[in-house]
């Protein structure tokens, strides 16, 4: 069958980018007016062919969606979905090393986390029952946008279960980013369990701020080692200091060489992890409820009983927040202190968290 040209369809606007052999166009749709994306592979046509076939069998919210294979100069290409958003640990808020440890031996994982998690729990889980295993989880192949939804790209390099195609992936080929490999991958095999742990190694990036096996500048042969030898051990004292108990443990679990491990980390972290945004929730309640706290009133509420609780919260304020520093007073009281908190405080890392932790334990 002859394909049509793209501009049958789509306005070619310019490159936004690529990586590798790919090249992405942006593209406006000539019937809806639509933003678009356009993928080609100079001179490879059968990866790109590969990738949309891929693509078409899937239909999930949270994995990008293909809208038809197009002629462009005289190469293959296909539209898809315009995602406006950054990468997952971009999307994360922003938080210093050291502040990142106390929050998580403080406070669980901020709601965004639980909606941005569950919605990957949900994708690959769909991906692995249509017999599909990614492969290439790395951050930038998963996209955030502003509305903390979720969308997995690049299914380039992707593995069918139960077919083997060494056209593509001949015997032991290696393909993807060694920081976001599974021990197994660096020998040349790719099971569904191999996703399973690069979520753990995501989840372990996002909650301390730092990669359980890479360091900056680390050589590749370095890096290959670090995760073949990978060693819980010695990740275990930043996972004891994890307030959410089954994030911890799903995470070992995850982060294990064995299959049978990873699975269970997996129905772990799947049972453990709502799929509310505890926000929405918290405003749901408020709505269907007459005479409820304002939003701004519950926080006030709650950052006042930790004060009155918690010491060492007051302490970590005045250590992370210069401005609050400056306004605090040895004999202020504390609804003034409650005040300061709520004009000077990032919302993310306290407001949400404090609403979170109160409203999970209610």
């Amino acid at each position: 069958m002859e394909l049509p040209e793209l501009s049958t369809r789509y306005e070619l606007l310019g490159p936004v980018g690529g990586g590798g052999m790919a090249n992405i166009f942006k593209a406006r749709d000539n019937i809806s007016g639509k933003p678009v994306l356009v993928k080609t592979v100079w001179g490879v046509n059968k990866w790109l062919n590969r990738e949309y076939e891929i693509l078409s069998e899937l239909a999930h919210p949270n994995i990008i969606e293909v809208y038809g294979k197009f002629i462009m100069n005289d190469q293959i290409c296909f539209a898809m979905e315009k995602i406006d958003g950054a990468s997952l640990l971009q999307s994360l808020p922003k938080v210093e090393p050291r502040q990142r440890l106390f929050l998580s031996s403080r406070f669980h994982l901020p709601a965004i986390a639980h909606k941005i998690f569950s919605q990957l729990i949900s994708a690959l889980d769909y991906t692995h029952a249509h017999g599909l295993i990614h492969g290439e989880l790395e951050p930038q192949n998963l996209l955030i946008d502003d509305k903390s939804n979720l969308k997995i790209i690049d299914f380039e390099h992707s593995r069918r279960i139960k077919v083997k195609e060494p056209d593509f992936f001949p015997e032991g080929s290696i393909v993807g980013h060694p920081g976001y490999m599974s021990p197994e991958h660096i020998r040349g095999g790719v099971a569904i369990e191999s996703d399973y742990f690069v979520v753990g190694i995501l989840l372990y990036e996002y909650l301390f701020g730092i990669h359980p096996y890479r360091e900056d500048g680390m050589e590749l042969p370095i890096l290959l080692r670090r995760l073949h030898e990978f060693d819980l051990n010695k990740v275990e004292h930043n996972l004891k200091n994890c307030a959410d108990k089954f994030i911890s443990v799903a995470i070992r679990r995850l982060l294990s060489h064995s299959s049978t491990e990873r699975n269970e980390g997996w129905k772990a972290l799947r049972d453990g992890l709502p799929n509310v945004d505890i926000i929405e929730l918290i405003k749901t309640e408020q709505s269907e409820s007459q005479g409820g706290l304002s939003m701004t009133r519950k926080a006030r509420v709650l950052i006042d009983e930790i004060l009155i609780t918690d010491p060492d919260f007051e302490a970590f304020c005045l250590d992370y927040y210069p401005k609050i520093r400056m306004e605090f007073s040895s004999g202020m009281r504390r609804t003034e202190k409650v005040n300061i908190l709520l004009e000077y405080s990032e919302t993310d890392l306290l407001v949400t968290q404090l609403l979170k932790e109160r409203s999970a334990a209610k």
